[in-house]
């Protein structure tokens, strides 16, 4: 990214926060070239900025306890780590698994991302002492990770499920997935009406 170029304009109702970014941004650029990851997470940021402006003025909110902490992220009052919501992200590729935890971190989650059996395998011992707030994956990774499967369907069957295909519809969903989910979003999805809606379940 060029210094002088300035990154996409924001919502005015966050100006102290779209400033906060802005000027890490430039901070960063002057000690060093931006790379491509850098540029990811400060968009990141403003995209959730205008998304969290989006929610709030549909539901009716016009201020927001939402603020900007460095490095990239954004975190719900009180500020402890401990009580940021906890997401499992499980997805058979390791580049789309990491790319949503980027985006979710970025709106103020925690998340740990998993992509193959073995990082699966670790996460059920946190899964099993139900760490987790909330299980977002992909309707196939899913189905092959029976363990996971079968908690999900079982002693984990109140927390909450986002699942998520490139290939299906939801009415394409296996039959006891789609009745266990509490959402479904059709692959590619932006990563606005993502956050959206993560925000949505967590809101109900």
């Amino acid at each position: 990214m060029d210094r002088d170029e300035e990154l996409a304009p924001l919502h005015p109702m966050m100006p102290r926060d779209e400033q906060l970014v802005r000027e890490e941004a430039a901070e960063l650029n002057r000690r060093r070239p931006l790379t491509e990851a850098d540029e990811i997470r400060f968009q990141s940021l403003l995209d959730w900025l205008e998304c969290r402006i989006r929610y709030d003025g549909a539901m009716g909110i016009l201020d927001t306890n939402w603020e900007y902490f460095s490095p990239w992220k954004f975190i719900m009052r009180p500020t402890k780590d401990h009580q940021r919501p906890r997401i499992l992200i499980l997805f058979h590729d390791e580049g789309l698994a990491e790319s949503f935890a980027i985006v979710l971190g970025a709106a103020g989650y925690k998340c740990d991302a998993v992509w193959d059996h073995k990082s699966t395998m670790k996460a059920m011992k946190r899964v099993k002492k139900d760490q987790y707030d909330l299980l977002f994956c992909r309707v196939g990774a899913l189905e092959a990770e029976k363990e996971l499967l079968a908690w999900v369907m079982g002693s984990g069957k109140r927390t909450p499920l986002v699942v998520t295909s490139g290939a299906w519809s939801l009415e394409d969903v296996p039959e006891p997935i789609r009745k266990r989910c509490c959402a479904f979003l059709q692959m590619p999805v932006e990563r606005e009406e993502l956050v959206a809606l993560i925000h949505k379940v967590f809101a109900c």
